[in-house]
């Protein structure tokens, strides 16, 4: 099972961000670990302070 915490600014859209995980993310660590599929939870951590972002 894959647990991810993930820290999103408080105008990050969390829908947004939940479907990049589930439709990019976690199908290409699926297949970089030569996995049918993943179990995967995902705690989304809103901050105020800016940090690194992924594109």
């Amino acid at each position: 099972m894959l647990f991810a915490v993930v820290s999103v600014e408080q105008d990050g859209d969390p829908a947004e961000i939940r479907e990049r995980i589930r439709d990019d993310g976690v199908p290409r660590l699926c297949q970089a670990l030569d996995l049918d599929s993943l179990s995967t939870r995902v705690e989304l951590r809103f901050t105020t302070a800016a940090g690194a972002r992924v594109a």
